[in-house]
């Protein structure tokens, strides 16, 4: 079937490389021909399910202004889609180098670009609700790892509304699109693009419209590469002057979602390793409890980070 597609698309015969698979059910070929490579996504409709959010988000932000890859063919059916190239310079490879700098710069100003611009209709909220079943991610895999025991419906009840407290204070804020998996693995450099085009986006499949510091946060607290907090505190006061938003609210909103989407990977990573065979994002726990931890020194969340500190063991002592 990919022989085939390809094919028809005029790649047949192009070299094939697999490119590194991420949390999903989707998986990567690059295509080379000697003058002009592409990226072949393989997302079987029955495993991946339909690719119909990715097209459209796909679409909107590059109508929009950003660079999100072109569709240059798509076979609904077969879960098979042909996809503009941006390389391999993303963001993650330039922490802890002086290059780092100017890159997560332009990626917060991206945010602000994408965030001036009402969100596409077709995006869900991001409800309580939806935060909620992804925080309770960590009570379905982590906690039993952690503890040897499943989380009871009264301690499920517990955790969920210390968490509901903590984000309950932002959940008016006007929604904008929150892509979710804005991180420096997801985002690409493209320097010879100007502007908020230089950065390549990928994984936005999966946006939604909700609170302007998720995004930031996943930015910031990277699981798969540290910011350096310098760093994180200067990319912060560039997106507040930016923005406008007040200081005090900005940070608390931003260690609020900053800790449940800590909480959600500690299950999502234990979930790919006993579920999925992919046992490889457990070397990515320790640096997820410490963005957890760093979410929960802010005094707001202070009753959640006592709540944690008394039930939630840290990783090293996980039983898988």
């Amino acid at each position: 079937m990919i022989d085939a597609f390809l094919a028809i698309q005029g790649w047949g015969g192009a070299q094939q490389t697999p490119l590194t698979a991420d949390a999903s059910a989707r998986c990567y070929i690059r295509l080379q021909k000697p003058r002009a490579q592409a990226v072949l996504m393989v997302a079987p409709p029955a495993t991946a399910g339909p690719q119909t959010r990715f097209v459209d988000m796909a679409n909107w932000l590059r109508a929009s202004g950003f660079s999100a890859p072109e569709i240059l063919a798509h076979d609904a059916g077969a879960g098979l889609m042909l996809l503009e190239d941006f390389g391999d310079d993303a963001l993650l490879n330039h922490l802890g180098q002086p290059s780092a700098t100017t890159r997560y710069e332009a990626a917060v100003d991206l945010l602000f670009s994408l965030q001036h611009q009402a969100p596409p209709a077709f995006l869900p909220a991001y409800s309580a609700e939806i935060l909620a079943e992804e925080a309770g991610r960590l009570l379905l895999w982590y906690y039993p790892a952690a503890t040897g025991q499943p989380a009871s419906p009264d301690f499920t009840a517990a955790f969920q509304a210390e968490l509901a407290a903590a984000l309950a204070p932002f959940m008016g804020e006007k929604p904008v699109t929150v892509l979710r998996d804005y991180h420096g693995q997801n985002l690409h450099w493209l320097g010879l693009r100007h502007g908020t085009k230089r950065i390549g986006l990928l994984d936005f499949q999966d946006a939604l419209s909700g609170h302007p510091a998720y995004d930031l946060a996943a930015l910031l607290g990277d699981v798969r590469g540290t910011v350096p907090p310098a760093l994180a505190r200067a990319l912060t006061a560039r997106y507040i002057a930016k923005s406008g938003q007040n200081p005090a609210d900005f940070h608390a909103a931003l260690a609020a979602f900053g800790a449940q989407r800590a909480l959600k990977i500690l299950g999502l990573f234990v979930r790919l390793a006993q579920r999925d065979g992919k046992p490889h994002y457990l070397r990515l726990l320790p640096r997820t409890w410490a963005v957890l931890q760093t979410a929960l020194a802010h005094p707001d969340l202070a009753p959640l980070a006592r709540f944690i500190a008394k039930h939630i063991p840290p990783p090293e002592g996980l039983r898988l």
